[in-house]
């Protein structure tokens, strides 16, 4: 959290490294079963990757099939 903090505040949310910050944080909180966690991180990195990617890049899809299995958990129905 600290470090995905850090990029915001320095204005490198463009930073490929931010990409990482943020996913290894949506990772985090997946793994831990905290999935309304996870979708807000899930939806920073879905932008970020598509800004940094691109819409078609792997990365981005990879990250928008995560975050509607997050959503799926985090509100079941």
């Amino acid at each position: 959290m600290e470090r995905v903090a850090a990029f915001e505040r320095n204005g490198q949310s463009s930073d490929p490294a931010y990409l990482d910050a943020l996913g290894s944080l949506a990772l985090l909180y997946v793994n831990q079963g905290r999935y309304s966690d996870a979708v807000p991180v899930l939806r920073q990195a879905l932008a970020a990757s598509e800004r940094i990617n691109g819409a078609e890049h792997d990365l981005t899809q990879q990250i928008r099939v995560t975050l509607t299995l997050a959503e799926r958990f985090a509100n079941p129905r």
